[in-house]
């Protein structure tokens, strides 16, 4: 096994330097081109390394779309609004395109269920037609079928491992650049500023850490961590949540492991987990607490006064039609300026019924508990991580935007995961064997 990874590495190194000439050629030429836009050169030049790896290791771009789901930042001109996670997972859902297994039962029914929440949402598109809503209701298609792609065919190719593990990896640096931020940012309170790790949106990083740690924790003979590493990594995961102080993760995260502790309530729970939900909780109670005594002028902007006026404004714009809502998008329509509160309602009922009514929720519900249903008719260790990880997204979204690529897209990943799981590859089911006899 080694031998064949070493050997694969020297193959992936041979074909970037390889590519390493023409690169730079493609990089002075339109740097000498383009002075003012050094960053186009540079941009130009990675993508044609991409393509490089893409046509020699396509496997390499399944492996790195979980860790690249952190990605959230925005790329391109306004008008576009996709995220780096966007392109990532289109690359990587170009590469899968080969390997998911189209027969698979449990896939084909979640995709059944997606054209079924589609349909339903171009109820709300035709009913309030805009440019944005049709480009949202493609966007969401392409979130939740590219995911699906992208999971099944990691399991199809034998890649889970790999997968989760370049994820843990990348977890444990940005939960690391969440302590060290937190640790040289001192707030005005008790606790530090919240920590933005790598520029990432700290609700988005707080949740990703708490992937990790489900994935730590429900996963663990899937990813095969030594138990020795598994504790230091759960102990710089939970700092890092508590650095982002993202409080809807850390409730999600709470529920999740809950959720877990009943299922398995013979087992020995990691005290170390049970220690970190009770900091999360206590972390939860104090932010929230001290954001509904703040006195201060602007207080009304403070994050839960912020959230409570988005919420009214939403629904009362949805009262005006309450079976199709006003519009997908609707906080950007320039004609309702005003009167939509403080943006994108962090709630995903409200949002939901803002947007298309009790019809885009009714189908999101069916999207969602239709997906829990499929996956767990024959319960594994993936079916339950991807249950676990679609309560955790659902419930940060309580009080967080859904409908965002990352988190999102790592969910439905996972979903994939578990569609393909069953029967497993030889080599996960030799690999499952082998460490639980460790």
């Amino acid at each position: 096994m080694t031998r064949q990874m070493l050997k694969q590495a020297g193959r992936i190194a041979g074909v970037t330097t390889l590519a390493l000439v023409p690169v730079l050629a493609v990089q002075v030429g339109l740097g000498s081109l383009l002075a003012a836009r050094p960053e186009l050169a540079w941009g130009v030049a990675l993508a044609f390394v991409g393509l490089v790896l893409v046509l020699t290791v396509p496997s390499l771009f399944l492996v790195a779309a979980l860790p690249a789901m952190y990605l959230s930042m925005r790329v391109g001109p306004a008008s576009t609004d996709i995220s780096l996670a966007d392109v990532a997972l289109a690359v990587a859902a170009v590469v899968a395109i080969p390997s998911v297994p189209w027969r698979s039962p449990r896939l084909q029914s979640i995709l059944k269920l997606l054209a079924v929440y589609l349909l339903v949402l171009a109820i709300a598109v035709v009913a309030v037609p805009s440019q944005r809503a049709v480009i949202e209701w493609g966007h969401r298609a392409f979130l939740v079928a590219g995911g699906l792609f992208v999971g099944a065919a990691v399991v199809a190719t034998g890649r889970v491992r790999d997968a989760l593990r370049a994820y843990l990896l990348a977890s444990t640096v940005v939960a690391v650049a969440a302590i060290v931020f937190a640790g040289t940012h001192p707030g005005s309170g008790l606790f530090p500023q919240p920590a933005y790790p790598f520029g990432f949106q700290k609700n988005t990083a707080g949740l990703m850490l708490g992937f990790a740690i489900i994935v730590l924790t429900v996963g663990a003979r899937r990813v095969a961590v030594p138990r020795s590493l598994r504790v230091p990594c759960v102990f710089l995961l939970v700092l890092g949540i508590l650095a982002c102080q993202a409080r809807g993760p850390a409730i999600a995260l709470m529920v999740v492991l809950s959720v877990w502790a009943i299922h398995k309530w013979r087992a020995r729970i990691t005290p170390l987990i049970l220690v970190g939900g009770l900091l999360l909780l206590a972390l939860t109670y104090t932010t929230i607490n001290s954001a509904f005594q703040s006195d201060s002028a602007d207080s009304r902007y403070n994050s839960v006064n912020s959230r409570v006026a988005t919420y009214d404004a939403a629904i009362s714009l949805w009262q005006r039609d309450p079976v199709v809502g006003v519009g997908l998008k609707f906080w950007r329509n320039p004609s309702l300026a005003g009167q939509t509160g403080f943006g994108e309602p962090h709630d995903l009922a409200v949002s939901a019924l803002g947007e298309s009514g009790l019809v885009g929720l009714a189908g999101l519900a069916i999207l969602l508990i239709g997906t829990i249903v499929l996956v767990m008719r024959r319960p594994s260790q993936l079916s339950w991580l991807a249950v676990l990880v679609v309560v955790a997204k659902t419930t940060a979204s309580a009080v967080d935007i859904y409908w965002v690529a990352g988190s999102l897209t790592f969910m439905w990943i996972i979903v994939g995961f578990a569609c393909a799981a069953d029967p497993p590859e030889p080599s996960e089911a030799a690999g499952l064997e082998l460490s639980a006899a460790q």
